[in-house]
């Protein structure tokens, strides 16, 4: 057993054990599995790391964890829209179930693609559940600030996966290991990072800082058309949103990291594949014209099939019927709303698209509340989650991962961090800490979800 091995097994019992001490804990397992899966790396092919079904043993790990520690939620915490985000995740799953076993054009490849969603759907309660206080909250966000960059530091250091037509592959999560779907990942943590980076403190804003430039150039290396327009969406909506001294951080976090991607962006194949976004048809290159091509035809699908087909029935099999004049062999519809109608009708794209927008909610309404209570830090910390959804929904729109690991995971910290402004509030009403003023002239979104 090599030295990385060992370490990786000493890293996931110790985290095990501490689990049974408290629940955060629990969740470094998983995401240790996640980021830094065994069997993608060399000191994991073979030996005592090879055999084991890490996913699944990390996330039994994070269920009993949060069993153990499981208390009820006091009154302060509980509101709308995180009771409507336990629903929609519900309902996603409940949905996913109908169209597989009513109609599926394929029962054994839907129910595999359900099974996994419906153990997607069960980490995001558990994620949610794990996170009792703000201390919980930061450790998970530094928790997945490690983790892409430690894939960035693989990618560019010890060169780990493998270019391909000059593009990134083979190194990410189980279900990220493609450029796409790596990208689209690094775009969604990549405000996370920077959010660290201008409000942590000590330790935990030298490692942003350190990874951030790691993060930047696999994103670079994974030379995703999509992804860059996701990136350049989630910093739009990051200025937009952005109040007094929130923007200021905004506009240093973005001068400093426009500065770190002109020095890492190098290579003109990269700048000339992301211009071809925008080009006419007749100067779009092959792969971007045949993705519109792709797209026509899912859409022929969902009009032939509005409830769904079941999930990965298309790529698989149903698709040739309509891509034939494309190619011989079944293709992805390359396309997150596309794929989510496609498998589980427009209801699993309405219901999608739903827990999405709940989560925005969640993050817009605990940084209103934050920022009234002169946190400003984490205020700014919720805004950068909404930040990273953005680029993600943006970057969803150019592969076949709206659904992915990544979207449940922001999805159950928007819920967790509601709940935390909503307890912080009602700390600060019980010392006093409110003026008169904001007494007699409450916040408008207050009254709907405060009792």
């Amino acid at each position: 057993m090599s030295v990385t091995a060992g370490f990786w097994l000493l890293l996931f019992a110790v985290c095990v054990l501490l689990g049974l001490g408290r629940s955060r804990w629990g969740i470094i397992p998983y995401l240790q599995t996640a980021f830094a899966f065994p069997a993608y790396f060399w000191w994991g092919q073979s030996g005592v790391l090879k055999g084991p079904r890490w996913s699944l043993i990390s996330g039994v790990v994070l269920l009993i964890s949060v069993l153990v520690h499981l208390k009820p939620r006091p009154a302060c915490a509980k509101s709308g829209p995180t009771r409507l985000f336990s629903l929609l995740l519900f309902a996603t799953s409940l949905n996913a179930v109908i169209v597989t076993f009513f109609w599926s054009s394929n029962f054994a490849v839907a129910s595999a693609t359900m099974f996994e969603g419906l153990k997607v759907a069960l980490l995001g309660y558990l994620i949610e559940l794990a996170i009792s206080d703000e201390h919980d909250f930061d450790f998970v966000l530094i928790l997945m600030v490690l983790g892409i960059g430690f894939l960035g530091f693989e990618a560019t250091v010890f060169k780990a996966g493998e270019m391909v037509h000059g593009r990134l592959e083979g190194l990410g999560p189980p279900g990220a290991n493609g450029s796409n779907q790596l990208a689209c990942l690094t775009v969604t943590l990549l405000p996370i990072i920077g959010g660290v980076a201008m409000t942590g403190r000590g330790w935990k804003r030298w490692t942003a800082v350190l990874a951030a430039p790691f993060a930047i150039n696999m994103l670079l290396l994974c030379n995703s058309r999509g992804s860059f327009l996701g990136i350049g969406a989630a910093a739009f909506a990051l200025l937009a949103l952005a109040r007094g001294k929130e923007r200021r951080l905004v506009i240093i976090g973005m001068c400093l990291g426009g500065l770190g991607l002109l020095f890492l962006l190098k290579d003109a194949a990269i700048i000339e594949r992301f211009v071809t976004t925008f080009a006419g048809e007749e100067n779009r290159d092959k792969s971007a014209q045949s993705r519109v091509d792709f797209w026509k035809a899912g859409l022929n699908c969902v009009a032939d099939h509005p409830l769904g087909i079941g999930g990965g029935c298309y790529k698989s099999q149903v698709s040739i019927r309509y891509i034939a004049h494309l190619s011989t062999i079944p293709r992805s519809v390359h396309n997150g709303p596309l794929d989510e109608m496609i498998s589980w009708g427009i209801q699993g794209l309405l219901l999608r698209l739903g827990l999405l927008a709940t989560a925005m909610y969640c993050l817009k309404l605990g940084s209103s509340l934050f920022s009234r209570l002169g946190n400003t830090s984490r205020s700014f910390q919720g805004l950068t989650l909404v930040s990273g959804l953005v680029g993600y929904i943006v970057s969803s729109f150019f592969g076949d991962f709206l659904d992915a690991e990544w979207g449940v995971w922001m999805c159950a910290l928007a819920a967790a961090y509601l709940r935390l402004a909503l307890v912080a509030q009602a700390t600060a009403r019980a010392t006093e800490s409110y003026s008169m003023n904001l007494v007699e002239q409450p916040h408008p979104f207050e009254y709907p979800i405060v009792t």
